[in-house]
C-alpha cells in the first residue's frame, strides 16, 4: 500500500518524503550541536578549546619578514654574509624596514637604488620567497635580458631546493615559471611584452632596470597592469644606477618617491649624518694597493669633522638607520638609496682605494665607480677624455686653517675640455674683514686692483687671462666689496671686462635690491576661461618654496565653488593638494601646475582614489595640457561677481 508524507508526497524513508526527511535530520543535528556547546560552556571547557584551537588557524602576521627569512630560507655555501647558510640581517639592519614595506597596504611600489654587493639581489630572492611561501600568492620576476634570467634561475633554484618551506617543484615550469605547489613565479623578460602581459600577479620584481634597452612599449607600465585587480599589489624596481636623470632609470623613480637615505653615527661625536662619497678619503700620495692593504683610508664626519678609521666601520654599519628625506610625502611610492660603504663588506679604505684606482684608469672606470660604489649615475663623458688623477687632485684644507669668521663654504666647479677649475669660497657675517684678510692672497695670485666701470664698489680685484689667436678673453675672477658684502664672480668667453659688467651688476642687484625678489613672486589672480566654465587661481601667499591659493570654479548656470590649494613652487612647478568642502566632509586632489611668463597650465595624468584623496598614479607619466590655461587677470573677486 502506498504511503504518503505529511506534505502529501510519497514516503521514501522513515515515514517521510526525501525532502522532509532531510529537514528533520538537519534539525536533529542542530539540536545535538547546541546541547554539546551548552555542556562545554557549563563545564568550563570553552576557554580551553579556544586557547588550543584558534592558534592552529591563525597566521603569524606579526612576525618580522627578516626573522621569517632567517628561519626558513637556506642559502648555498658562500651566499650569505660571511658564508653563513641563512640570511642574517643583523649585518644589514636597515633592510628590515624595507622588508616591512611589503606588508604595508599603503605602499604600492618600492624602488631600490643600490650599489654593488649591497644585498639587493638577496632582498629580491627573500621577498619573492616570502610572498610565495607565507602569503601564498603568485608573482613575476623580470630581469633585463635572457643572460641574467639563466643566471638567476640557477641561483634561485639552489636556494628554493634547500628551503623546505618553499615546496619547490624543480621539474615543473622550466624557463617560463617556477612552481611551488599551487603557486608560481613567472619569469618575464623586459624586452618581451608578451611575457609581461599573460598572467595576473600579486607582485612583480624588476631587476637592474637601468639595463633595460629602450623600446616602444614600457615594460614597467605593462607589469603594473598585471596587478590592477589585486588590492595589495606590490611593484619592486631595483637597480645599480647607470642612466642619468630624465632617462627613465632608477634615479628618476627614486627622485619621484618618498626618499630614504642612510644615516651613520659618528663613533666620536655621536652625531648622525649621511656619509657621501665626499666624506671618504685616504692619506695623500698613497697608492691604491697600499691604501687597502695598510688601511690608509678614513671617513670625515660631516657634522664635526671627526676622522673615522676602518676599525669603527663595522659598528657604524650594524647600527645605521634610514633618514626620511620627504617626511611630508605619503608612502605610496618609497625609494631607498644605499651605497657600497653602507655594507659590511666594504670599509673606508677599500672604497678610497677603488676611487684612486678608478681615477688612474680614466673616465670609464671613474664612471663605474660612481655607479657601482656610490650608487649614483654620473655624466663623466662630458669631460672629453680620460682625466688623470693629478688633474682631479683635491686640495686639502685643515679646519684650523679656515678663518674663524667663516660659517659656511661653497665650491664652484667649471669643467673645461682638458681641465677642471674649482673655486672655494668661505662665507662670514663680517665680509669686509674677511675681504681685507684675503686681499694679499689675491694680489699674490696676480689679481690687480681696478675700478669697475659704472659700479660704486668699495674695492675690486681682477684676474684675467687671454687666449691668443682665438679671440677669447677669460675672466677667471673678480672679487669686489660693496656695502660690506663680498662678491666673487667667475665667467668665461667674454670679449672684454665691459662685457662681463651685466653679470657683475646682476650679482650686486640680488643683494642690493631685495624688492626685486618680490617682483618674482607669483602672487596674484589668474584666470582660465572656457565656453561655459570659469576657473580662477588666486595665489595669496608665495614665500621661498611655499605656495597657497584659492581655487574657484563657476559654471555659466551655477554658483561658484571654492577650494584651497597648498603646496610648493620650485623650478616653475606648483605641486600640492586641492581641498574642496563637500557634503560628506572634504575631498582632496593632487594638482600640478607649470608656470611660465604667461601664466599656468595644468598637468594631465591618471588619478587613483585613496579614501577621500585623489592622487596621480604615476607622477612621472604626467603630461602638460594647454586646454586650461591660466593667464594673469585683475582682482579675482570682481571676476567672480561678474
Amino acid at each position: 500500500m502506498l504511503e504518503f508524507c505529511r506534505c502529501g508526497k510519497p514516503v521514501k524513508k522513515a515515514g517521510r518524503c526525501a525532502a522532509c526527511y532531510e529537514v528533520d535530520q538537519r534539525a536533529r543535528r542542530k539540536q545535538e550541536s547546541e546541547a554539546i556547546h551548552l555542556e562545554i560552556v557549563n563545564t568550563g571547557y570553552e576557554d580551553l578549546l579556544r586557547s588550543q584551537l584558534i592558534p592552529l588557524f591563525k597566521r603569524e602576521t606579526d612576525e618580522l619578514i627578516t626573522k621569517w627569512t632567517e628561519k626558513n630560507i637556506v642559502l648555498p655555501d658562500g651566499e650569505g654574509f660571511f658564508s653563513i647558510s641563512a640570511p642574517n640581517w643583523d649585518f644589514a639592519p636597515e633592510m628590515q624596514f624595507i622588508f616591512e614595506q611589503l606588508k604595508n597596504p599603503d605602499v604600492k611600489e618600492i624602488y631600490l637604488q643600490f650599489g654593488s654587493q649591497s644585498s639587493k639581489t638577496l632582498f629580491e630572492i627573500c621577498a619573492i620567497s616570502w610572498f610565495i611561501a607565507d602569503r601564498k600568492v603568485n608573482g613575476m620576476f623580470v630581469p633585463p635580458d635572457e643572460r641574467l634570467i639563466k643566471r638567476l634561475q640557477v641561483r634561485m633554484s639552489n636556494i628554493w631546493e634547500k628551503s623546505k618551506i618553499m615546496n619547490y617543484e624543480p621539474k615543473k615550469g622550466g624557463k617560463e615559471f617556477s612552481s611551488f605547489g599551487t603557486n608560481r613565479v613567472a619569469w618575464g623578460l623586459a624586452t618581451s611584452p608578451s611575457s609581461l602581459a599573460e598572467m595576473p600577479a600579486d607582485f612583480v620584481v624588476f631587476d637592474e632596470i637601468d639595463e633595460i634597452k629602450p623600446q616602444d612599449v614600457n615594460p614597467i607600465q605593462l607589469a603594473r597592469s598585471r596587478g590592477r585587480t589585486k588590492p595589495n599589489f606590490k611593484l619592486i624596481l631595483a637597480s645599480t644606477p647607470k642612466l642619468l636623470e630624465g632617462n627613465g632609470g632608477i634615479q628618476d623613480y627614486y627622485n619621484n618617491s618618498k626618499r630614504y637615505a642612510i644615516e651613520m653615527q659618528c663613533p666620536h661625536c655621536k652625531e648622525w649624518s649621511e656619509f657621501t662619497e665626499e666624506c671618504i678619503s685616504a692619506e695623500e700620495g698613497a697608492d691604491y694597493r697600499e691604501i687597502e692593504a695598510k688601511g690608509l683610508g678614513f671617513a670625515i664626519c660631516p657634522s664635526n669633522g671627526c676622522e673615522i678609521r676602518d676599525e669603527s666601520h663595522e659598528q657604524m654599519v650594524v647600527t645605521q638607520r634610514w633618514k626620511d628625506l620627504d617626511p611630508d610625502l605619503p608612502c605610496t611610492y618609497v625609494g631607498f638609496h644605499k651605497a657600497s660603504w653602507n655594507t659590511i663588506h666594504n670599509d673606508f679604505s677599500s672604497i678610497a682605494a677603488k676611487r684612486v684606482k678608478a681615477k688612474e684608469e680614466g673616465t670609464n672606470s671613474f664612471k663605474d665607480f660612481y655607479n657601482s660604489e656610490c650608487a649614483k649615475p654620473t655624466d663623466l663623458d662630458a669631460l672629453g677624455g680620460d682625466i688623470e688623477q693629478t688633474e682631479l687632485a683635491l686640495e686639502k684644507y685643515n679646519r684650523k686653517e679656515i678663518p674663524e669668521d667663516v660659517k659656511s663654504i661653497t665650491i664652484g666647479i667649471d669643467v673645461g675640455t682638458d681641465r677642471v677649475y674649482c673655486v672655494v669660497i668661505g662665507w662670514a657675517p663680517d665680509n669686509k674683514t674677511l675681504f681685507s684678510e684675503l686681499t694679499p692672497n689675491w694680489i699674490g695670485f696676480g689679481q690687480k686692483e681696478i675700478d669697475l666701470p659704472g659700479i660704486e664698489e668699495d674695492a675690486a680685484y681682477y684676474l684675467s687671462e687671454g687666449i691668443q689667436g682665438q679671440g677669447e678673453y677669460h675672466i677667471w675672477s673678480v672679487n669686489l666689496l660693496i656695502n660690506g658684502a663680498w662678491i666673487q664672480v667667475g665667467a668665461t668667453f667674454f670679449n672684454s671686462l665691459e662685457d662681463a659688467i651685466p653679470v657683475i651688476k646682476a650679482a650686486i642687484d640680488s643683494l642690493q635690491r631685495p624688492k626685486r625678489a618680490e617682483a618674482k613672486k607669483i602672487t596674484g589672480c589668474y584666470l582660465a576661461e572656457l565656453p561655459e566654465d570659469l576657473y580662477v587661481f588666486n595665489v595669496h601667499y608665495h614665500d621661498n618654496n611655499t605656495i597657497s591659493a584659492d581655487f574657484y570654479s563657476k559654471n555659466i548656470n551655477g554658483e561658484p565653488t571654492k577650494g584651497l590649494f597648498l603646496g610648493t613652487y620650485t623650478n616653475g612647478i606648483a605641486r600640492g593638494f586641492y581641498s574642496l568642502p563637500t557634503s560628506n566632509g572634504t575631498s582632496e586632489r593632487e594638482l600640478f601646475l607649470k608656470g611660465d611668463k604667461s601664466g599656468f597650465i595644468t598637468a594631465s595624468a591618471i588619478l587613483e582614489k585613496v579614501g577621500s584623496i585623489e592622487k596621480y598614479v604615476r607622477p612621472l607619466d604626467i603630461t602638460w595640457s594647454e586646454e586650461i590655461k591660466y593667464i594673469p587677470a585683475e582682482e579675482c573677486e570682481a571676476l567672480l561677481r561678474g
